[in-house]
């Protein structure tokens, strides 16, 4: 029996679903009912995609309701789809200034800086419905960036100033994004997703905040030659014109940014990240089916080799590697072993090299080691980053957790403390194992995101009956429960116990009856720890219970043609 090709039906096993659409939009609360009556047209205007009509409709309310800060955020989304080209969408033209769609967010600042639109989101499945805050710091924080590669960092200062007094900015965002740069080691660079986990670095870097503070890890693992050093010395004037800000030795390279040519350019010239071919050449780049990756000829040690396949395995939807794909692919070899190299956390793909990456807390650092069964954690720096660099006292203040979007951020910090959870609990220490879990369930809202420490936690203390209880509460409801089951429960019990994971598959095969990949795991199984005999007997008995023929199965398990 010939090995299929299984779906990757794992990516997204953990983001739980939110449900259908609603017909009409959940509205937050409020109890103005002369205001919601008022909005329904515009709501209505809005889901047939009439921009212009509900954008006229609330230019006429906005003088009966000018307490309301929906009706200003909506005034602002309203201005970004009527004007999107006006709007930053990483190409390499510099959009338009649109003061009014930054004047609308001020006022939702200035009305409710803890205003939610999340409720909205239902109105547009194509639009992000972040914050007025988070909104505001993206748009000023582009145009300060602008600022900054064309060398003007008093102009770049103003700009970001200038958002952070119309309510951009927020201390909680600042700090979130100084714990990521404070993880990494001096002159390091650190690959970054989207706007929440960069825009605020850049303010950083330029401005800094007094309530801020630097930290920096020596780097480790790192030789500089003569042409590093070059390349760092072309980079000086570049940071004592940041002299105000901190980590300004951090260079943040922003994944979507680096499919333009100018942010390219930036990053070579003036952050001194090392480019060895031509910036144009990327275009047309082939990525190799096996990439070599040196630390350089005076370390063979630290070299390490990278298999791709002939489309991005990240990116399942696409047949294409994008050239930010390319891109990383190149500055890594390029730099790996002179500078310290990192993914934040918040990063949709390591693009391939995620069994190369150690999770530190809100990064995972580049290594030349390949990950076996267990995820890579450098537990000393994972700790010391948790408790001693990371600063969380804006998550003290219970306005922080309000905003939908801001909670999704916080569950990192949950997810640093869960990993050192799972360390603890599989080195046997259940006791510090059961602390760090407790930290994260302080950032964590579903116990489900937790499943790699309860597996290692019960399992390590053969609490068969709290495991059963953890799955049939947590794994059994969720739509994605099989892919979870196989992914994060089977997993890890066929290395750590095969007789007992022979138990787990039988209740798997009975829970999910209509599941054939279970049954094909499950042989799987069979093949890697010499199980054929049992899992066939399992399957037999099984046949009146499963709704699919394991007929193929249990003649290939016994040897029979």
């Amino acid at each position: 029996m010939q090995r299929r090709c299984l779906i990757p039906i794992f990516a997204l096993a953990l983001c739980l679903a939110t449900g259908p659409a609603f017909a009409k939009v959940q509205v937050s609360g409020r109890t103005d009912t002369s205001f919601r009556a008022a909005m329904e047209p515009v709501h209505a205007y809005i889901m047939d995609e009439d921009y212009p009509e509900a954008y006229r409709e609330l230019s006429e309310l906005k003088n009966l309701y000018p307490g309301e800060p929906e009706l200003f955020y909506l005034l602002a989304y309203l201005r970004a789809r009527m004007y999107p080209d006006n709007q930053y969408s990483h190409v390499d033209t510099r959009p338009p200034f649109d003061q009014a769609y930054v004047d609308y967010l001020v006022r939702v600042n200035e009305l409710d800086p803890d205003f939610d639109p999340y409720y909205l989101d239902d109105l547009d499945d194509g639009f992000y419905f972040f914050n007025a805050a988070t909104k505001l710091s993206s748009y000023l924080g582009v145009r300060a960036y602008y600022e900054i590669v064309d060398g003007d960092f008093e102009a770049a200062r103003s700009i970001f100033r200038q958002a952070r007094s119309g309510g951009g900015f927020p201390l909680w965002m600042l700090e979130y994004n100084a714990n990521i740069l404070n993880s990494c080691e001096e002159n390091a660079i650190v690959f970054t997703n989207g706007d929440a986990d960069t825009i605020p670095g850049w303010y950083l870097q330029c401005v800094g905040d007094s309530l801020i503070t630097e930290f920096i890890h020596p780097a480790r693992d790192v030789w500089r030659s003569t042409s590093e050093q070059s390349a760092l010395q072309k980079v000086r004037k570049h940071r004592e014109e940041l002299e105000n800000g901190i980590r300004t030795d951090v260079a943040i390279l922003n994944l979507s940014l680096l499919n333009t040519e100018w942010y390219l350019e930036h990053v070579r010239d003036d952050l001194g990240v090392r480019f060895s071919s031509e910036i144009d050449q990327l275009w047309d780049y082939e990525v190799p089916e096996l990439l070599e990756v040196s630390a350089g000829p005076a370390h063979p040690k630290l070299s390490f080799s990278v298999s791709y396949e002939e489309t991005p395995a990240w990116r399942p939807g696409e047949s294409d590697y994008r050239v930010s794909d390319k891109a990383v692919i190149q500055i890594i070899q390029d730099n790996f072993g002179r500078r310290p190299i990192y993914f934040a956390v918040t990063c949709e793909s390591m693009i391939g090299f995620e069994d190369f990456c150690r999770a530190e807390g809100m990064v995972n650092r580049l290594t030349h080691n390949q990950a076996e069964t267990e995820e890579q954690v450098d537990i000393d720096r994972l700790i010391q980053n948790l408790d001693q660099v990371y600063q969380y006292r804006t998550l003290k203040d219970p306005k922080t957790l309000r905003i939908e979007n801001t909670r999704r951020l916080m569950m990192n910090y949950g997810a640093g403390y869960a990993k050192a959870a799972s360390y603890f609990a599989i080195m046997k220490d259940f006791d510090r194992a059961w602390a760090y879990a407790s930290k994260a369930r302080d950032f964590i809202d579903e116990e489900l995101r937790m499943i790699d420490f309860y597996v290692r936690y019960y399992a390590g203390q053969a609490k068969w009956s709290e495991l059963d209880d953890y799955i049939e509460r947590c794994v059994y409801p969720h739509q994605d429960g099989p892919g979870i089951y196989l992914r994060y429960v089977m997993q890890y019990l066929d290395a750590y116990d095969p007789i007992i994971a022979l138990r787990y598959y039988e209740r798997a095969l009975r829970h999910y009856p209509d599941e054939y990949l279970v049954a094909q795991f499950a042989v799987y199984f069979a093949e890697d720890y010499g199980m054929e005999a049992p899992v066939a007997n399992i399957l037999e008995s099984l046949r009146e219970v499963l709704d699919y023929d394991v007929e193929e199965f249990i003649l290939y398990l016994r040897g029979w043609e």
